[in-house]
């Protein structure tokens, strides 16, 4: 197929690639430009990813050449190559246009030889004795080849100069599908739009094709419909089904583009784009079969992120499938078994990162343990559903019973309600295909993530796995004597706390203590157990201590150890030690404030703590007043993320408790009666330290508060003080 010789003036036009449909490509334009110009390149190959705008960037860059110059000294021919082309009609063409006496007084002579990666292979040594036949006899002959591929083609003995066309930046993307569809960019569609594009993966072909599909369908349905139709997974494939572009269906253009790559290219194409999130640099060497040397690495990942396959940030450290591609690809994997691919990617991807990561957070660092976590947040979290949802075969089960022996602190960490349902699956699969002790493994470790939730525990029910799993107490401690310490504590606490029996709780604690001592560890586990025992000798300030020491040596900044500071806050304050209490809670607004997690279970704790600095500024009303405001501000953060109705109704009762009382104290201070603020007569709204404390020491409400607010004990009370001999 040929177009005239000469470009009449509405080429562009009947081209379809007007300014409408034709943005950016500043570099390309120019790069384009220089080559044709040079008097020494001969051939000129554009190449790209099908629909990237290789055929509207010629023609857009000879447009412009036309208007630079004298119209009749620039002639073109634009040979179209299909499956079907033979090498005569081919040749034909081009001779025929070389040929011409009528154009022999001109500048350039340029032959578009478009869709060249269908010329046959054993085309390829005419073409290349077409090539060192003429150009001697024409010096004004420039060939420009267009093709969907990698890299350029190789000829022997011409010179010739390529230029690589890369998906739209998304600024431009955004600027072509607003003039194509209509729709201009706004707050509301901002992201929607940004993610259709993400789709087209910066095509401009798919781009053009989805907005004059939006514009057909906006007359029947609202923008939001049509963008839910096209971004759905399973949409998204009907869609690519459906896209024919000039003639040719883009899924089997893209066939032909990934079968030029190389296998293992092709491989890792296939192997990543079963997973949708990013991958760090040594998860993706280690999904492709690379090894860790640099050439390696660049022979497979390097040139899938250049051509715009994979996306990756600049410093080449975290990568990801396009969306197009993934969704194309992933097809191609489908009939795998399905089991050997959840074995493949667990010890390859969750395997390596979560021991990676359980390792640093075993020694107290936090975050580092979830820097690691953070290049594979969104696969790892896709791999747990696929282990939930998927049934095991029995080979799979050996994977998720390592997973949760090795790394079940940093999943319940980062994921704590997937890995709850992942520990649920892994428990059910253990009575089918596990041993005892690997059943007893599985029972702690669905217990744990029950008690672990963000205000969410689900005691009574986590007490029947751990039950079930301490009847095999010996076993686990020889499997895991890590989990055991944990599965120990949280038992003990459970049992003091719950339901009383605090003979059996400072058993288990003291079980897990010597096995702690015979480990010789000292890390997060190891205060766990001292704290809770702490709890259980109604609050012992010798072990609160004693584990407040562990946390500063091994992570001073750790946000749990603030449940310990409130414990030790609180045995002061029923010592009627007020000072050392007020400096305890003084220390958590000052050293806290910023580091808290809004999801965390110790994100009330801020609010806590200054509940109580409100109840012991008695004496000082202006400070009373500053920490008054404080607290209401907290509290209102606490309630718009609250999540369960319970909660909202705690958060909701407290600010308006504390709204009144800060009417009276502002009345107070505006009648000039500053020389005390107010004493409260209730007990504080947020803190759950106080209801527990009250009620270990059995001591009157009256008299507790009065300790809140930094007031002595009444003469007339038992002697509290006998009872506080303990936390000396």
């Amino acid at each position: 197929m040929a177009t005239p010789y000469r470009l009449p003036p509405n080429y562009m036009r009947q081209q379809g690639n007007s300014g409408r449909h034709f943005v950016g490509r500043h570099d390309e334009r120019e790069k384009l430009k220089i080559l044709i110009k040079d008097e020494d390149t001969q051939i000129i190959q554009v190449y790209g990813l099908p629909y990237v705008g290789k055929t509207s960037l010629v023609k857009t860059v000879c447009q412009e050449l036309k208007d630079e110059t004298n119209p009749e000294r620039l002639h073109i021919k634009h040979i179209h190559i299909s499956n079907n082309s033979s090498w005569s009609d081919i040749s034909n063409m081009y001779n025929t246009f070389t040929n011409c006496s009528s154009i022999t007084n001109t500048k350039w002579k340029i032959c578009i030889f478009d869709d060249f990666q269908n010329i046959q292979e054993s085309f390829l040594p005419g073409f290349q004795e077409l090539c060192d036949n003429d150009f001697p006899l024409h010096p004004n002959l420039k060939i420009i080849l267009i093709f969907s591929g990698g890299k350029p083609f190789q000829f022997d003995g011409i010179r010739f100069g390529k230029c690589k066309v890369s998906p739209l930046s998304i600024k431009d993307a955004q600027l072509l599908f607003g003039r194509c569809s209509d729709i201009e960019t706004d707050d509301e569609n901002k992201e929607q739009i940004h993610n259709i594009i993400r789709y087209a993966c910066g095509l401009p072909g798919l781009l053009i094709y989805f907005a004059e599909k939006i514009s057909q369908f906006r007359h029947n349905f609202s923008f939001n419909d049509i963008y839910k139709m096209i971004c759905d997974e399973t949409k998204l494939n009907d869609w690519l089904d459906e896209c024919t572009i000039n003639r040719r269906n883009i899924k089997q253009e893209m066939d032909k583009y990934f079968s030029q790559l190389s296998h293992e290219q092709q491989d890792a194409i296939k192997v990543l784009s079963y997973f949708p999130g990013r991958f760090g640099i040594e998860e993706a060497v280690e999904m492709t079969g690379s090894s860790s040397q640099p050439a390696s690495k660049m022979h497979v990942l390097m040139p899938l992120v250049e051509q715009g396959l994979i996306s990756s940030d600049l410093e080449l450290q975290n990568f990801q499938v396009q969306e197009l591609i993934r969704a194309i690809t992933k097809q191609q994997i489908d009939n795998v078994h399905s089991n050997d691919l959840v074995k493949l990617k667990y010890t390859n991807i969750i395997g390596k990162s979560l021991m990676k990561a359980q390792d640093i957070y075993d020694k107290g660092l936090i975050y580092e343990a979830l820097g690691i976590m953070r290049n594979n947040w969104e696969n790892i979290s896709f791999l747990m559903k696929k282990g939930i949802e998927a049934p095991s075969d029995g080979r799979t089960y050996g994977v998720y019973y390592e997973i949760t022996l090795k790394a079940s602190d940093i999943l319940m960490l980062c994921h704590p309600r997937d890995s709850r349902q992942f520990f649920q699956a892994c428990l059910q699969n253990s009575l089918l295909f596990g041993n005892e002790e690997e059943q007893a493994l599985m029972n702690i470790a669905y217990g744990v993530s029950l008690t672990d939730l963000p205000d969410g525990f689900q005691y009574n029910k986590a007490i029947k796995f751990y039950n079930a799993a301490l009847s095999e107490r010996l076993k686990i401690v020889t499997v895991n004597p890590k989990i055991s310490v944990i599965s120990y504590s949280n038992v003990a606490n459970l049992l003091s706390r719950n339901f009383g029996k605090h003979s059996k709780s400072l058993q288990l604690l003291f079980s897990a203590k010597d096995i702690q001592k015979k480990h010789r560890w000292l890390h997060m586990d190891t205060s766990l157990v001292l704290h809770y025992i702490g709890l259980v000798y109604l609050r012992i300030l010798t072990y609160f201590h004693g584990a407040l020491d562990i946390y500063n040596q091994i992570h001073p900044n750790y946000t749990g150890k603030m449940n310990i500071i409130h414990a030790i806050a609180h045995c002061y304050l029923l010592k009627e030690e007020f000072d050392k209490a007020k400096s305890c809670f003084k220390d958590m607004l000052e050293g806290y404030s910023d580091r808290l997690l809004s999801g965390s279970s110790e994100a009330a704790s801020l609010s806590m703590a200054l509940e109580h600095m409100v109840y012991l500024n008695l004496e000082n009303p202006q400070n009373q007043l500053i920490h008054l405001e404080n607290l209401l501000n907290e509290i209102r953060q606490l309630l718009k993320r609250s999540v369960h109705e319970k909660q909202k109704l705690r958060y909701s009762d407290a600010i308006a408790k504390y709204q009144s009382l800060k009417i009276l104290l502002v009345h107070k201070l505006t009648q000039n009666e500053e020389r005390a603020g107010l004493l409260m007569d209730s007990i504080p709204v947020i803190c759950h330290h106080c209801k527990s404390f009250i009620r270990y020491f059995n001591c009157s409400r009256e008299n507790y508060i009065h300790k809140l607010c930094g007031l002595r004990s009444n003469l007339y009370e038992i002697d509290i003080q006998q009872r506080l001999k303990i936390v000396e």
